[in-house]
Order: C-alpha cells, then structure tokens, then sequence
C-alpha cells in the first residue's frame, strides 16, 4: 500500500503495547508493497530497536503466520517468523483488522538489490527446502489446493467487456480502459493459452507440495549483510512445485539478467529436477492473467486507492512492455525446448506422447497395439521423461492382460537408457519374472527385449549378463527351453554388437558349450558367426 490508510496510528500502538507488552512506540509508514488491502510500518521502540509491523485490513488468514512460523521452526533460515504476542499468538486485533509484528530486518527488495549468483543459487536451494518439507495435517488441511480454477480468466473476460461498454471519467480509469481495449486480442490469446493449459492439467495427477505462491523479487529481502529473506507469505498454496518455479526466468526478476541466467543460477541451488512444462507455461501465463484482474478490480472497479492508482496503472502497462513478463511467457511457451543452459532441467512429455502412452494401457487391442508401435519408436532414442511412465509400466508388469504385460515389460527395457538414477538395477527382476510368465508369447517378447538394458551402463550390463546365465541354466525343465535358450543367445549376440563388451562373447560362447545336444549347440554357435 503506497497510501496510509486511514486508521489512527495511536489505536495501532495501543494495540502493540496491549499485545505485545510494548511500551511508547514510534511509528513511521512505510510507503511499499502492491497489495492495498496491506499496510506497513516501522515500529521503533524505547530501547532503540525496531519492528517491522504489518496491518492487515479486514480479515487474515491464519495460514499466512502458521506457516512462516513452523518453516522457521524447521530451520530454513531464510524464513522470517512472526513474533508472538504476550497470550502466545501470532497476531493482534485491532477492530476488524489484524497486526502481525517481524523483527525488523535492514535492507531492500530483489527490485532495488538484484541477487547476485551467490543470492540466486541460495534462493533455489531455500525454495527446494520449502518443496521437501512435510507439512503436519493441521496444516495441511487448512491451505489451500491448486484446482486451476478459472476465476481470474472469467474475471479478465468481463473487465474486457466492461472496457468497451462503459465510460470511465477517472484518470487513471479511463487509461485503463483504454489499454484494455488496445490490448485485447492479445489479452484474449494470454486467457485462452491459459484456459488450454489449465484443462490439460487438470486432467493429469502433478503432485503438490507446499508453494510460497508469490515469489517475485518484492518478497525478497537482502538484508545489510546480504542474507536473503523470503517474506510475504499471504498466498501460500499445495500446489505443483512448478507455481514456484515459473519465476526464475519469467520476468518477475526486473530486467538485471537474461532469463536464462536467472533460471540457470536458480536451479543450481534449487536441484535437478523433471519440470513439467506445461505447467509451469501455465502458472507463468495464469499469474499474468491474475494481475490484470487485481489491477482492473482497483482501477474500474472502484475509484478508491488514492495514490495506489497511477502505480497499479503502470504495473498493468507493464505487463504488456517490450521483453516483460507476458512477452518472455508467450515466447517460452512457443520455444517447445529448454534453453542450453539449463542441464539440470528436464521437459516433461508434450501431450501427444502422453496420449499415446495413456494408450498403451486401453483394452482396445487395435488401440494399444498402434501405440506400442508409436512408443517403441519413441523410447528407442533417450527421452526425459522416463519416470513419468515408469511406475504404472512397472505396476502393469502384473496386469491381468498378458498383452499389456508384455507391453509393460518392453517399454521399461527401452526406457533402461533414459533412467540417470539407475532404478533398472532394482526393477530388472521384475521384468525377469516376466520372462517365465505362463503366456509363452509374452515371456518370448519380453526376453527377446532385455538386452536393451545391458546397453544403458556397466552395471545394467553385469545384471543382465548374469540374468540371461542363469536363465539359460534354469529353464531346462521348460517345454519350450530349446527356444528360451535361442532367444537369450540372440539377446546376448545384440548386446555384443550394440556395446563390443568381449565379456558379452565369452559368456555367450561359454553358455552354447554347456548346450549337450549337438543340434542346438550348432544352432546356438551359428547366431555368433562373424562375431
């Protein structure tokens, strides 16, 4: 709030000094912040030391002091907790408004203090320790749940009506209005990207985990010292960690570093990680869309806000410059790539691949072969988003259908070489298992796949390599053996020429020679000639 709100400043220092215990207290008003329902002030107290004091007009959600103080009790450091009051609670009434009382910290915002690298990879590390956190039910049940609800997108769709039918006789209104109308097909294709976006994801099961919400760098405070401070904790939310993370390098940083830069540096600290994309385009276009709503609410909803005004006017403009925030989200979204200098960072898969996916799984056998099709060819070549599909492939190993079965078990050999955590090592006997399933055909089309995985890595390698040994001995008492014994020769012989292990040869050669009938053993040796 940049104006001071009219409530007298004696009334908020009795309310300090009935709370809190404080004594005679000096306040000054402090002209920040975007939000007009939020006053600030400096409160300076008997002993020379101040306090940072936040008046809440009207009501205030308890989630917003609850948090920060139990992320403070975690020991995240760049957490600031509310101070208590004398009955031990975290805020004070004043009539129908509320107090909330901080130790003062010296020092300026993000805007005014860019972050430096050292601040950048601190803030992504702060930000992934938020993510991690386990939240106790009591508040867990309290906080609210991303839905990506349309309420802002339908509130923009009526402000855009009501720019071309009614006339605005205020100033900076009347602006508004203007703007509204000059800007509208590109506010119209901001809403739509979003309303796509937001039905795409609706449909999918992200999951949530504790989001700040409103991480631009007004809510970051440096401190003299150049210690950083995530404040502001008013929109917490359980939401895809990507609400959090569109902000690295989506314009909400000023304009002291490239995008890329920002986003680079931030997820130094904050982690590899897979990013659905989707996602974070969505929140990046959403956030957007939300402030032009909030701005239009103050300047044609009303005409209160004295001098917030002209600075929601020009933070409404803003949003539409050259290289800002609905610029740099457009372009992004188009882009369909992560930038070079994000390594860490991983694109989740587009939606034509997780249809196909989804359709490896139907019980429409037309359907789901022409899928696996599509998804072998896919997967035969590293992909990112291996983990995406792994659990429900590894779960579907034990389907009823045998079909699917198989299908589980021959996407997990081809996903073997997108998997940096190495979690084939632990699953690999679950495919195995399947390789002696009471389905013939599929038992065939899973061996005939494992040697896939021995091309991802030595230790994948050694794994299937004593797999394909045993199996080779154990499968005697089969009715089909001569044929199990076939197909791991040739597994072992497809391995050889995808990696020239001569460990793979000598197992290989070694296996045909413990073969007693000598028609098989020259059937065996031939898969090997010209090795």
């Amino acid at each position: 709030m940049l104006e001071k709100p009219d409530i007298r400043e004696a009334d908020i220092q009795a309310s300090l000094a009935e709370a809190y215990g404080l004594g005679q207290v000096d306040l000054t008003f402090l002209p920040i912040g975007a939000d007009p329902g939020t006053a600030v002030y400096r409160a300076r107290i008997a002993d020379g030391a101040s306090l940072f004091v936040k008046l809440r007009l009207g009501g205030l959600d308890p989630m917003s002091v609850a948090l920060p103080t139990f992320l403070s009790e975690q020991g995240i450091g760049e957490i600031i907790a509310p101070l208590a009051t004398r009955a031990g609670a975290r805020w004070a009434e004043l009539g129908a408004h509320r107090l909330i009382v901080y130790p003062f910290v010296e020092g300026e915002d993000a805007y005014t203090r860019p972050l430096t690298d050292a601040q950048w990879v601190a803030f992504g590390a702060a930000v992934r320790r938020i993510h991690a956190v386990a939240l106790p039910e009591r508040l867990a049940r309290n906080l609210q749940v991303e839905r990506f609800d349309p309420r802002w997108r339908e509130r923009v769709r009526m402000w855009l009506g009501a720019a071309e039918t009614r006339r605005f006789s205020e100033p900076c209104a009347e602006s508004c209005a203007a703007l509204m109308t000059a800007r509208r097909a590109a506010i119209l294709d901001l809403v739509q990207r979003a309303e796509t976006l937001a039905l795409r994801l609706a449909a999918r099961a992200l999951p949530p985990v504790l989001c700040h919400g409103d991480l631009h760098a007004g809510n970051l405070h440096i401190g003299a010292d150049g210690a950083l401070h995530i404040v502001d904790w008013d929109a917490p939310i359980l939401a895809p960690k990507e609400r959090d993370l569109m902000y690295a390098g989506g314009g909400q940083f000023g304009n002291a570093r490239a995008p890329s830069e920002e986003e680079a540096l931030f997820h130094a600290g904050y982690g590899r990680v897979a990013i659905d994309f989707d996602a974070l385009d969505y929140f990046r276009f959403e956030r957007i869309v939300q402030d032009i709503a909030v701005e239009c609410d103050l300047l044609l909803g009303s005409d209160a806000g004295g001098n917030d005004r002209p600075q929601a006017l020009r933070w409404l403009m803003s949003n539409f410059a050259p290289g800002g925030v609905l610029e740099i989200a457009r372009r992004q979204h188009e882009s369909g790539r992560r930038h070079p200098k994000m390594p860490f960072v991983r694109r989740s898969m587009d939606i034509q691949t997780r249809t196909t996916l989804e359709a490896l799984w139907s019980d429409d056998d037309d359907a789901r072969y022409k899928a696996f099709l599509a998804v072998i060819a896919i997967t035969d070549a590293p992909v990112d988003w291996a983990y995406e599909a792994w659990d429900e492939a590894l779960a579907n190993l034990g389907h009823k259908n045998n079909h699917i079965r198989a299908i589980a078990s021959q996407l997990l050999c081809n996903l073997a070489k997108s998997d940096p955590k190495n979690r084939m090592l632990k699953d690999f006997d679950a495919i195995m298992a399947v390789t002696g399933d009471k389905m013939f055909v599929t038992a065939r089309h899973t061996l005939q796949a494992v040697w896939k995985v021995g091309v991802a890595g030595e230790k994948q390698r050694a794994l299937v390599l004593d797999r394909l040994a045993r199996w080779f001995k154990d499968c005697v008492s089969h009715k089909n053996f001569t044929l199990i014994r076939y197909d791991i020769v040739v597994d072992l012989r497809q391995l050889y020429d995808a990696v020239k292990d001569p460990r793979v040869k000598e197992i290989a050669l070694a296996l045909i020679a413990t073969e007693p009938d000598v028609k098989y053993q020259k059937k065996y040796a031939g898969v090997w000639r010209k090795a």
